[in-house]
């Protein structure tokens, strides 16, 4: 029986392994935002928080996440610029080493200005000035009554006082007790009402201190204080000082 030459089935072979190792590779143009390409030319740059299309209170705490890495010398700072016209304001964190660092995190705050919408630039650099590629995204201030316009029921307070929790004032938004002091545990996001379905109206960093001033009915959401408005944060990512029974329930916007 003749010998069969195998030699164009591993040649086939050799060339099919080529191709799914192409297809697999991904060049400095396709990669995403959310899995930037690590090279030793230049560091990268990743956003955590805010996510795109936020929405914020005049006068709330924005918090902006971002991880920067670099597989070269090392990053010697992370750069904010909010794209305010005519005076962007630039927050910045620098490396403990200012040779730089593998890896470096920054999680920057800005007390939302403005009624509009803002273009968030992160940038990494390193110590000799090379430059990341800047990462956006896009974030909406809004005035803080049409983030969310609580109603207290009547049957809100759990103390058992004759006085009622709240009062309600001329634009609709009730007057909330002082509250409790509260802390965040995780980084999250904070919503017009008690559901996922409410649109988010800032992220909620790590180890932030709230003011909790209600709750909803069943005490799984948390009503926080929002610049001069209120947000709900879902109430396992807050550990609240205090009793919480005591908190007045709110019922979730229409």
């Amino acid at each position: 029986m003749p010998k069969r030459n195998s030699q164009p089935i591993l040649i086939a072979l050799i060339a099919l392994l080529f191709a799914t190792l192409a297809c697999n590779l991904i060049s400095e143009d396709s990669a995403t935002s959310e899995k930037p390409l690590l090279t030793e030319d230049r560091p990268t740059v990743l956003i955590l928080a805010p996510a795109a299309g936020n929405a914020y209170a005049v006068g709330s705490e924005v918090t902006i996440h971002a991880v920067a890495r670099d597989l070269g010398p090392g990053v010697a700072r992370i750069e904010v610029t909010i794209d305010i016209p005519g005076q962007p304001v630039i927050l910045t964190q620098e490396a403990s080493n200012p040779a730089g660092e593998s890896r470096l995190e920054a999680i920057l705050i800005w007390t939302a200005a403005g009624n509009q919408a803002y273009l968030v630039n992160v940038q990494a650099f390193r110590a000799d000035g090379t430059a990341s590629a800047i990462e956006t995204t896009s974030i909406m201030i809004k005035s803080a009554p049409d983030i969310l316009p609580p109603v207290v029921t009547p049957e809100s307070s759990t103390s058992g006082g004759s006085e009622p929790a709240a009062t309600e004032e001329a634009n609709g938004i009730p007057n909330l007790p002082p509250g409790l002091p509260g802390t965040v545990n995780a980084i999250t996001p904070v919503r017009q009402g008690p559901d996922p379905s409410y649109q988010i109206v800032l992220t909620a960093g790590q180890n932030e201190a709230v003011t909790v001033v209600g709750r909803s009915a069943d005490s799984t959401w948390y009503v926080i204080q929002v610049g001069t408005g209120y947000g709900w944060i879902f109430a396992s990512f807050v550990n609240v000082t205090g009793d919480t029974s005591t908190l007045p329930v709110v019922d979730a916007p229409q």
